[in-house]
């Protein structure tokens, strides 16, 4: 006689940019812990017992993590382009803890990084530097001003591109060895805003004086 049984499936996600600290990192521990009592942690290729340890590795930040849990298996591994979450038995005890780990790392999830590693946003941004530089030149000469508008976009979307890249594929996963109430300065902190904001400020210049010019 045969019988069916329903196999046991195992499950993934990529999760968003995110930056987190130790008090995170404890945090993910714990729940893991209710889970399961063998649990391994290494970072930027060193095992380590506890992630107090981190702050030992004498590095401001990391972008290579993974915790994991053997029987049953789950692992989340921080790497510089991706975030990954895996068990491997969708039961509920492992999807459980799987959920309540993503929302810990999803809570810490980077802002505005979809602006900042925006493909599409960053080459309409570039490009508009040609039509400032074709419109500076009429019958009367070259407005200087309007072609060192150009110029200037046309760096500011250079740069916009490097930095974008970098972001997603250096540093999509931030780790700082600190706990929260110690973290870097505020600049060093908020630097990915005050970028962001600069930049919206010129995006802002730029669409006010294209629509005056069509005007």
């Amino acid at each position: 006689m045969t019988t069916i049984r329903k196999l046991v499936q195992s499950y993934d996600e990529h999760l968003k940019p995110a930056r987190l600290y130790m008090d995170d990192l404890e945090k993910i521990v714990d729940i893991l812990r209710d889970l399961s009592s063998q649990i391994e942690i290494s970072a930027e290729g060193y095992g380590i017992d506890n992630v107090r340890q981190l702050p030992d590795l004498k590095v401001d930040c990391l972008h290579s993590l993974q915790i994991r849990s053997r029987e049953p298996y789950l692992s989340l591994e921080f790497k510089p382009s991706s975030i990954w979450l895996y068990i491997d038995r969708d039961d509920a005890a492992s999807r459980g803890t799987f959920e309540k780990i993503k929302r810990v790392v999803s809570e810490r999830r980077r802002g505005m990084t979809w602006l900042v590693q925006n493909s599409i946003l960053v080459g309409l941004f570039t490009g508009a530097s040609v039509p400032l530089m074709i419109w500076s030149k009429s019958s009367s000469g070259i407005n200087w001003a309007m072609f060192a508008l150009g110029v200037v976009v046309m760096i500011l979307g250079a740069l916009w591109i490097w930095y974008g890249f970098h972001d997603r594929f250096k540093r999509y996963a931030i780790i700082v060895p600190k706990y929260r109430v110690d973290s870097p300065s505020f600049f060093r902190r908020n630097a990915d805003n005050i970028l962001l904001a600069f930049v919206s400020a010129v995006l802002g210049a730029l669409a006010t004086f294209v629509i005056s010019k069509a005007i």
